[in-house]
């Protein structure tokens, strides 16, 4: 099956192609082997689908966007730790420190979370909203201009 893989953090299934990431950077499924797609010093501790078959991904420092051929490209982000990052409504956003950013091929604007707590969001789309997900509560975003927030308060029933 190939060389073995140490410290994978993740997988993604993405225009026809796995891709597992974590220690060492991203690598693709071809055949039986995992091939390196992109080499990282810092392990990899997230990916998600971009368009036209590209990808975007993360270490605790960095955020890269990696074409479907060829090599990635960092993308010019504020300093400060990279939480996370998810594609909604065709803009990558980027967790960044506790703030959120929508960034955009000529801009990155800093989006407002009203939160009652402090904590770093964790971002992921589901259905027609980008949740930003915190230890204690959530916010979220239908158009991904401004997050509206929402409580963790399910009881059992």
């Amino acid at each position: 099956m190939g060389k073995e893989q140490n410290g994978l953090r993740g997988l993604l299934s993405h225009a026809g192609t796995l891709y597992a990431y974590g220690n060492g950077g991203l690598f693709a499924l071809q055949g039986k082997a995992l091939v390196a797609r992109h080499a990282s010093r810092l392990p990899v501790q997230g990916a998600c689908a971009g368009p036209d078959g590209s990808l975007y991904l993360h270490t605790d420092a960095q955020a890269f966007h990696l074409p479907a051929k060829g090599k990635a490209r960092k993308l010019s982000l504020p300093k400060g730790p990279v939480h996370s990052l998810a594609l909604f409504r065709n803009h990558l956003f980027v967790s960044l420190g506790d703030r959120v950013l929508r960034v955009d091929d000529d801009s990155i604007t800093s989006l407002t979370i009203p939160t009652p707590a402090p904590g770093f969001p964790c971002l992921k789309v589901a259905g027609d909203r980008l949740w930003a997900v915190f230890p204690h509560h959530l916010a979220f975003t239908s158009d991904g201009k401004s997050f509206c927030f929402g409580c963790i308060n399910a009881r059992p029933a």
